[in-house]
Order: structure tokens, then sequence, then C-alpha cells
């Protein structure tokens, strides 16, 4: 045996097992930093489960580490007896590669932990969404919010001190230059032929058993990422590029495949039908389209072609082709008419819908009207002028995900970017109201190229999109910032679009998005606000004072833009015939930390508040109990049951807010007494994957995390959610619930989507 080529080798194999160690001292130093930035308070630095997730996540590590560099010590063993040259060669790439995933790997660390901080999350499926924001704005927010500067010469830094360690070693195991290439220490031994192939079969067997990073039956796999109760403390488990991972897997979840049926199947259901039956729908069949009292119901598709509108500013509508769907389908069953309103059929009302950006639910508790007004003009909207639910949650946890959610209730998302987007869904909520001759507008503050909202929202149901655009050319003097113009200037162009509709005699749906409530966080010159202080959160609060003092002033300010908006609509006389509903898209995700799922009332919240004119309420609507649970599913059927009579309109899991009990209950084929029992108690139910699980829902009698594979929570006495191994029958059902409408939505978006438009 050739004693160079073995000396080579062996510097070479010493130093691939260095780097593997100081990416892993890297990876630990990661963790490190993530528990000490983000640890909640009341977790000690010494619970017994930071040492199992640290371990853990070390085992992860290596087994990662294995795969992408096991190969490597493969083709080293090729290159084994080459010449100098040929192995110069292999190793030149071989460093060339290790300075990329040293480069990678430090660089999604640090992604992973300001990701964190935003989103209380390691990276996740949200992450991919990035690409299709706006790139611009996306790149500005970051430059503005976050060092980085700094963080890049960090990532370097720490990059180039492992590579050059490990290639250290590598220099100073390997023989000094001679005048023959074949000379070697004469110190080194030279083993012999068998016992080098034991030590490179010993090198081979010990990376296999690293990728599989089990000793035991099964491979070491995602499902066990988990060491504690404590969700926090399991998120320290992936690192940035192995949460990456994960994040790509569970985006590529989400595609439609081949299989509509795919998650009734998991849920354990046979059939759609029996899935719509648990979760609280009329029994229907393809056969009779009956429900249980015989009677027929009127269950058409809600439109055989998409109606034009006049193109706007912003966009082209001639540009969509009209989708026509005239094949009845199972789905198609899925439809009750709503209520005859005789005040709805004399006068169709106005329906307007604000999704704000980032209005979460829970610093409205710090709210004080002296101290720290975080309303302005909307506080008498909120607290008497009209019908606020404050346990509300939001059906995703983005900005995209949730306006997919509540216009097309998909689980699956993004949607309307994909090819599937020129599909048109007979859920979607604005279809009902184009049968009863509505048109239909879409207006953000922002750009409409942001996500291809123009054209994807014309290919679902909107007439005519509005933007920044449009904005600026009505109002010059409209303020421009990272995202767009600031909501006030949306609220008036929305106030002319009505009154616009108002003069011509024609009913309007308007759903608009606002922007300003978004990092970078700013609010405009002219805009006074008022007191504020971080004072009260101080203690719980994620931000410093100075970001802290920035975000309650652009909540106010929406706030009091979307309060203005109201009290323009009540001078003009026009709010006597519109319905107005207002929520968030999703929590403020820069404020506060919520560690688990005992907070997820918090983490998810947002307001929920209704304006119904007094003409189209109905009798129980003063009895109403506005602590309930709701969530963005019960936003349209609430809207359409006070707006839209006798209309055929998509079922799904939400409801109408104002109707009884009695009411929900009414149609129910199930002898089930603990399922009507859960039915009847009122349920938030949400898409958002919490704690990588799919969905979760909560009301009064606790909440369900992952009805798939569920985790229990129950109320204590503190009115905190506690998790429990010994759930009520109520819960159970309640999971059961969950699992039934999640599964159906998902089926009922699937079925369509493989269809061709």
């Amino acid at each position: 045996m050739n004693a160079l080529h073995y000396v080579r080798w062996r510097a070479w194999f010493v130093a691939l097992c260095t780097l593997i160690v100081l990416i892993c001292l890297g990876l630990l130093a990661a963790r490190g930093a993530l528990l000490l930035a983000h640890r909640p308070a009341e977790l000690g630095l010494n619970h017994p489960d930071i040492a199992a997730a640290f371990w853990l996540g070390l085992r992860f590590d290596l087994k990662h580490l294995s795969v992408l560099l096991g190969p490597w010590l493969l083709l080293s063993l090729l290159f084994y007896r080459t010449p100098a040259g040929a192995w110069r060669f292999f190793s030149a790439l071989f460093w060339l590669y290790s300075a990329w995933l040293l480069l990678l790997v430090n660089l999604f660390s640090v992604v992973n932990h300001y990701y964190f901080a935003f989103y209380q999350s390691p990276i996740n499926a949200l992450f991919f969404g990035l690409q299709e924001d706006d790139t611009q704005a996306v790149l500005t927010t970051v430059w503005a919010d976050f060092p980085v500067i700094g963080l890049v010469l960090l990532i370097l830094g720490l990059s180039c001190s492992q590579w050059w360690l490990a290639r250290k070693v590598q220099r100073q195991l390997l023989p000094p230059p001679s005048p023959s290439s074949t000379s070697t220490p004469s110190s080194t031994p030279t083993p012999s032929k068998l016992r080098f192939a034991l030590y490179a079969l010993t090198a081979v067997v010990v990376f296999t058993g690293l990728g599989r990073g089990s000793l035991g039956t099964f491979p070491l796999r995602t499902q066990h990422m988990n060491v504690s109760t404590n969700s926090f403390i399991n998120q320290l488990i992936p690192s940035g590029a192995h949460a990456l991972h994960l994040a790509h897997k569970e985006r590529q979840r989400d595609h439609i495949g081949n299989d509509p049926l795919v998650l009734v199947h998991r849920a354990g259901f046979s059939s759609w039908q029996e899935a719509a039956r648990v979760c609280g729908l009329p029994t229907l069949t393809a056969s009779n389209g009956q429900d249980k009292n015989g009677q027929q119901l009127p269950i058409r598709l809600a439109s055989t072609q998409q109606k034009q509108g006049p193109s706007s500013p912003s966009s082209n509508a001639s540009e969509a082709k009209p989708v026509s769907k005239t094949a009845t389908t199972d789905s198609s069953l899925l439809f009750a008419p709503t209520p005859m309103l005789p005040a709805a059929t004399a006068q169709p009302p106005h329906v307007v819908v604000a999704l704000m950006e980032s209005w979460g639910r829970h610093l409205l508790d710090y709210d004080d009207p002296e101290t720290n007004d975080m309303l302005g003009r909307l506080r008498p909207w909120l607290s008497e002028k009209g019908d606020y639910f404050p346990r509300a949650v939001s059906a995703q946890n983005g900005t995209h995900a949730s306006l997919e959610a509540l216009l097309l209730d998909t689980p699956i998302t993004p949607l309307m970017q994909s090819s599937h987007g020129y599909q048109q869904y007979d859920s979607s909520r604005l279809l009902p109201y184009k049968e009863q001759g509505y048109k239909t507008i879409f207006l953000t503050a922002g750009s409409a190229g942001w996500r291809q909202l123009d054209p994807t929202l014309l290919r679902q149901g909107f007439d005519e999109i509005y933007d920044e655009i449009a904005i600026k050319e009505r109002y010059p003097e409209a303020e421009n910032h990272t995202w767009g113009v600031d909501d006030e200037w949306m609220f008036l162009y929305a106030q002319d679009l009505l009154k616009e509709a108002e003069d011509k005699g024609e009913k309007v749906v308007l759903f608009m998005l606002s922007v300003t409530n978004h990092p970078p966080y700013r609010v405009p010159a002219s805009y006074q606000p008022a007191p504020l202080s971080t004072e009260p959160i101080r203690t719980v609060m994620a931000a410093d004072a100075q970001l802290g003092q920035a975000i309650l002033q652009t909540y106010e300010y929406a706030n009091d833009a979307l309060g203005g908006f109201l009290d323009g609509l009540e001078q003009s006389g026009l709010l006597a015939k519109t319905l107005v509903a207002a929520t968030g898209d999703h929590t403020n995700r820069s404020i506060f930390v919520y560690p688990d799922s005992t907070q997820l009332h918090y983490k998810y919240g947002v307001p929920l508040w209704f304006y119904i004119p007094p003409a189209y309420q109905g009798p129980e609507h003063a009895a109403i109990d506005r602590q309930q649970w709701s969530s963005h599913q019960d936003l349209f059927p609430t809207l359409w049951a006070h707006s839209l009579s006798a209309q055929p309109v998509p079922l799904n899991g939400g409801r109408n807010l104002f109707a009884t009990t009695a009411d929900q209950l009414d149609g129910i084929e199930n002898p089930d007494n603990q399922h009507n029992r859960a039915f009847g108690t009122p349920m938030a139910l949400s898409f958002i994957s919490e704690a990588g699980g799919r969905g979760f829902s909560i009301s009064h009698d606790g909440a369900v995390v992952n009805a798939f594979d569920p985790t229990y929570l129950e109320w204590d006495s503190n009115h905190s959610l506690q998790p429990t191994q010994t759930p009520s029958a109520a819960l159970q059902a309640q999971a059961q619930r969950t699992k039934a409408c999640l599964a159906l939505s998902d089926w009922r978006i699937r079925q369509q989507a493989r269809q061709k438009p």
C-alpha cells in the first residue's frame, strides 16, 4: 500500500470530521441564541426538556450532515489511489462544496432566528410566500428592520472561520513538501490493505448510522421531534436549514394531488357526505338532494358565467376570460337557501368587508381612552354602534392565505396563484351576490400586482379591482409608503365608490385590504397619534420600546382610519343601507410572543365586528351572545343571512353569528347527543397548522389542536388553556367535528381544482 495515499486520505477524512463538528457547534450556538432571545419568561434555563431538545437537535444535525457529506466519503475511496493531480481536483471540489454548505447552513440559522422573532415559529410554509410578495417592499422592510450588514458579516465571518479551521487540520496532517512526491514521514504508520479496508468500512458504517439517526427499528423521523409538552422547547430542535426542509414538505402537502378524498379518508370518513354530517351540515345524497324532512333544496351551482364589469384604472377586466361551469358536481349538493328577508328583497343593501392588516385582538386588552388610545374614531363603533365579537380567530396566519380562506373557504394555499386559480370554485363567497345582481369590487391600499391579485381575483368573482394607482389618480396628495398608500385614502376612495354606486342605483359588494399597519411601522406625517404608552405592556412586549411605540401608532392609525370611514358612511346616510364587516388578516407578530398552544386565543386572535342596519336585523339580534367563539369562516355566512333573500349559498363549518342555537341545530340529522352538544356550543374553526398539525378549533369547552392527531386543551380557573390527557366528551366531540369540517373544505376544493376550467 502506498503510504502517501493513506496519509492524504487520513488528513482529508479528519478534516471532514472536523468540519462536521464545527458545523454542529455553530448550530448549537444558534439554538442557544434562539433559547436566550425568545424563551418565555416562565421557562427556566434549567428545564430538563431543554437538554433533551438540544440532544435531539444534534442527532438531526448529524443525520442531515451525514446525508449531505457522506457521498464525499464514498467518492474519496474512489479517488484514494489516483495520481496527485486527480486527488487535488477531488479535494478542491470538496472544499468548494463545503464553503457553499457552510454559507447556507449559517445563513438559514440567522434567517430562522429572525423569522422566529417575527412569526414566533421556526421557518414554516409561509416562508415560501415571501417570493410572491412585492420583492422591493420586502427588501426595504428587511433593510429597515434588521441589521443586514452586521448579519452578513457574521455569516461570512463564521463560515470562513469554520472553513479555515477544517482546512488547517488537513494541512497539518499532510507531510511537508519534499522533492520526492512519494516521500512520507517515517513516523507515519502505513496500515495493511485489510486494515485500511476495515477503517474505510467502519467510517462508511458510522456515516450510515448517523444518516439513519437511530439504532432502533425505525430511523429518526419528523414524528420524533417532540420531547416536551412545551412547544417552544420542541421548536428548538430543527436547525434553520432543517426547518426550511420541513416547510418545503409542508408546502408540498398542500398540492392538489390525484385523490380529492385524501383528507376525508385520513380523517376516518368513508365519504364526503359522512364528513358533512359530522361537520353539522344537512345530510344530503346525490340521488335526491333533499334534507331530512324530504324538502327539495335549491342546490344549483352558483354561476354559469362570470359577469365582467368595466375595467378599472389598475386592471383590464377584458383580459379575464369568462369561466363556464355547467356540469353538476357533488359539491353542488352543499348549498342551502338563506331565509326570506323582506327588507333585502325590497332594498338590497350594499355589503362592505374590511380586511385589516395585522389587526390582532390582544393589543385591545391594553386600550385605555385616556392614556393608551388604541382605537381613535373606531371606539364608539366597537363599544356601542355595532356588534363586536372579541373571541374570534383568523383562518390563516398570513395576509394572502387569509384572503383566500375568506373568499374561497380554502385550507389549501396558495391556490389562486397556481394553475388552479383559473378554476372558479362554487365555494366562492362572492358568487351568491353576483347571482342577485351585485357588482363586486376589490379595493386595496397596496398594489394589485402583489401576489397577482389582478388578474387572479377577476377569475374568482370580482368585476373591478382598484389599487394604489387608482387612489393616487383621484387623490394626488395621498402619501406613499413601502406597501402602498396610507389607509385613510383607501377609505375615502371606498366612500366614493359607494356613493357612485348609490347614485347609479347599483348594489355593491366592496372588499377592502388595508396595508399601513405593517412593518416598517410608520404613520403619515399629517397624523397626530393620541396618547400612547408601551408601559402597560413593557413586561410582556417582545419588541424594544422604540419599535413598540411605532407599532402602537400604526395600530391606532389604522383603527382611527376605519372609524373615520364609518363616520363618513353614517353622515352620508349610506350606513342605513350598508352592511359592514371588519376583521384582521392575522395578529401583529412583532410585539408579543406566544410560546405554545396555551395562548391560541391570543396568538391567532383577531377582532370580528359587524354593523347590521336596524332594517336588516332579525328579532333575536339584541339577545345574541357576543362572547361566543367565532372565526373567519363565520363572516360571510353572517352577511349572507342579513343581505340575501332566499339565495342558495355554499355550506361549510361556519355559521350565522346572529342565529340562535336552535336555528343552528335545525335540520341536523344526527342521533348522537354529544355531537349535537358540540355543535350547539359555538366553535371557532381555523385552517392554521399549529404545532405541525392541520387546523385547530376553540370553544367554551376548550381547544383542539391538530384534529387528525389531536392535542386537547381545557380552560382552567384563570381562563387559560392547559393541556389535558382526559378531555371531556364535549371536547372530544368538538375534535370530531373539527376534523370533519376541515376534511370537507379540503375535499371541496380538491375535487374542483382537478377539473379543467
